[in-house]
């Protein structure tokens, strides 16, 4: 079991029944450097081949959801792999953006319920705007320790199943590894911030401060997730 994993699990009470999870792979596209002399027709073509590949990985169901970042900057776009990190880079081998280095590839184990990707969308189901967050250690995580810090990761963790149940998120769970992003991931089905601090009002963790969340808009397509059964 991921040592991640573990430590969630032992630091709740024995009564929190988890459903059966497993590891999928988060990988964040980010921008890379535009070769010298290349041209728009030929960038263009490159992102015909980019979108291919996608496609083909969601056909062959390796990838269930992927999509660009809706603001532009560092941060490009997601795929979401069934499959462990060291199985990715064959995938993206053809991939021109990555080839050439236009986009740069960081890969995050992500730890969620197993059974929660339809594999059903088509160009017909169309697009929404979701968000991708993160949390971090933040300004109050040493103010809860001991059986209060279990108390409230217990309610922390039912709180982010509630989010799966009733279709606010997608996908919620822990980082399968230490990595520098973050300490769990959150794939939001709205993109309305507002609502989603609205939501973390409801969760302890990050209500005191001992996580704070990052987040960014991410285009996606309709129809991607089943809720989580209650």
């Amino acid at each position: 079991m991921v040592p991640a994993l573990v430590g969630l699990m032992m630091s709740v009470p024995q009564e929190l029944k988890l459903p059966p999870m497993e590891t999928v792979t988060l990988l964040i596209f980010k921008s890379g450097t535009r070769p010298e002399g290349i041209s728009q027709e030929a960038v263009n073509e490159m992102q015909k081949e980019h979108l291919d590949n996608l496609g083909r990985l969601f056909n062959e169901r390796k990838a269930p959801c992927a999509g660009p970042f809706a603001d532009g900057g560092e941060f490009r776009g997601i795929v979401i792999l069934q499959m462990p990190k060291d199985k990715v880079a064959a995938e993206f081998e053809f991939d021109p953006f990555v080839k050439h280095g236009l986009l740069k590839i960081e890969l995050y184990d992500w730890m969620v319920p197993k059974g929660l990707f339809t594999y059903e969308w088509n160009d017909k189901t169309g697009m929404m705007k979701g968000t991708l967050a993160w949390v971090k250690a933040g300004p109050g995580v040493e103010t809860l320790k001991g059986e209060e810090l279990n108390k409230a990761m217990a309610v922390h963790i039912n709180h982010n199943l509630d989010l799966m149940r009733t279709g606010e998120a997608g996908l919620v769970g822990p980082a399968g590894a230490k990595n520098d992003m973050g300490r769990g991931f959150y794939l939001f089905l709205t993109d309305d911030k507002e609502k989603i601090r609205a939501l973390n009002e409801k969760d302890p963790l990050l209500k005191s401060g001992y996580f704070v969340m990052e987040m960014k808009s991410v285009w996606m397509g309709q129809g991607l997730f089943k809720k989580l059964a209650q």
